[in-house]
């Protein structure tokens, strides 16, 4: 059973509907895979009472926006505290995260935790702690955020995912912190660390930088792309499947624009605007028509120029350079967006959603910012992650409460 099949069982074992079986590798984009009822919620056009949406992101089961104001608002599940309000009880609407109604500047979500940077350059986390991914110095969940030890201020740039949590420093140098089983923060150990640690990046400076399921990757100053960490799917693309706790070239794609890294598989922008995938591709989700693992960057079908990316699960999505949203891979909860719950090989339209500036693939969900700073998701929904105060999944995108 492949990433994506053991996590769903286990989502769908936690929202009580039992085990789904599971297609692991299927050979086109009509293979059959677990069909789940799926409601066309038609788009709200109430105004918004809680602003507008700066950016969004998307966890396992919930998601976070950041609103132009600098506020901080999450909604979906919340065992670990991951909505940071100081509960851990799910919520279908957005909830403010507690001490973060303003003068934030980005944020970002692991499986089961968040990370925010505020405007003096100072990173906190929130929820589950386990692993230590929350950088207090502790392997204990906050309901709450918590400051990250030592970074307290200048921070560039944060990335959170899986388990663990990295950001650049003002000196663009980069600290990574939480689980290290396959030496996924790059400090040459598979130690875990509950305060940050430097990640061997030699003399290069970061700009950059992005964290999976179990590997980070970063692009310098020069553009140049590493990534390290769980190699076991090709998501390093180095052409192999050895795991590496340092950061390694990428093969045949020396330098990138950004990169971004899914649970298992990793995307990057080239410095001609391009799209490059790699790792699993169980369901489709490296866009290139086939169902092929591959080791090694390759071209995503059908696309032009891209701005931005975003890999999820089993599927990923990308804005292309017209702001038009496309998204592929795996698709039994509706999370491509198009209407319907048929996995898709190649890059589809998501329906009614001809653009945006903004979006987040989840676990399997996802979500989008438009191009008047609304919000909307799409996808699974049975821990409210959608946002639209219920817990009936949709193939389209829906409105967040209070952000649409």
């Amino acid at each position: 059973m492949n990433t994506v099949a053991r996590r769903l069982a286990t989502v769908l074992f936690a929202a009580g509907l039992g085990c789904v079986p599971l297609v692991a590798t299927p050979t086109a984009a009509s293979a059959a895979v677990p069909q789940r009822a799926v409601a066309a919620v038609h788009l709200p056009t109430a105004t918004p009472a809680l602003g507008k949406t700066k950016a969004i992101k998307a966890g396992a089961n919930f998601s976070c926006a950041l609103t132009t104001k600098g506020g901080v608002l999450c909604w979906g599940h919340n065992a670990f505290g991951q909505l940071g309000n100081g509960t851990t009880v799910n919520s279908d609407v957005p909830v403010k995260v507690t001490g973060l109604s303003k003068k934030v500047t980005a944020i970002s979500l692991g499986d089961y935790h968040g990370c925010a940077l505020t405007t003096k350059g100072a990173v906190k986390c929130w929820g589950e702690g386990t692993g230590g991914q929350l950088g207090n110095g502790t392997m204990v969940s906050s309901a709450t955020p918590v400051q990250v030890s030592g970074l307290t201020r200048k921070v560039r740039s944060i990335a959170a995912g899986g388990s663990q949590s990295c950001a650049i420093t003002g000196s663009r140098t980069e600290r990574c912190w939480g689980e290290n089983t396959y030496g996924q923060l790059g400090n040459g150990t598979t130690t875990d660390s509950t305060v940050p640690v430097k990640v061997k990046l030699g003399s290069a400076k970061a700009r950059t930088i992005t964290v999976g399921g179990g590997h980070a990757c970063a692009t310098t100053t020069k553009s140049k792309l590493r990534c390290w960490g769980n190699n076991g799917n090709g998501q390093l693309g180095t052409n192999s499947t050895t795991n590496s706790s340092v950061p390694v070239p990428v093969y045949g794609l020396s330098k990138a624009k950004s990169v971004t890294a899914g649970s298992s598989h990793t995307c990057a922008i080239t410095t001609g605007s391009r799209l490059r995938c790699w790792g699993d591709n169980g369901f489709g989700q490296l866009g290139n028509g086939t169902t092929t693992e591959s080791h090694r960057p390759v071209a995503v079908s059908g696309l032009g120029k891209v701005k931005s990316v975003s890999p999820g699960q089993g599927h990923t999505c990308t804005l292309t350079s017209k702001s038009a949203v496309r998204c592929w891979g795996y698709n039994v909860f509706g999370q491509l967006g198009d209407n319907s719950t048929t996995n898709s090989l190649v890059p589809r339209p998501v329906y009614a959603l001809a653009k945006a500036k903004a979006l987040a693939a989840g676990e399997f969900h996802s979500c989008a910012v438009t191009t008047g700073s609304r919000a909307r998701c799409w996808g699974y929904n049975g821990f409210g992650q959608l946002g639209n105060g219920s817990t009936t999944d949709s193939a389209i995108p829906v409105g967040v409460m209070g952000l649409s």
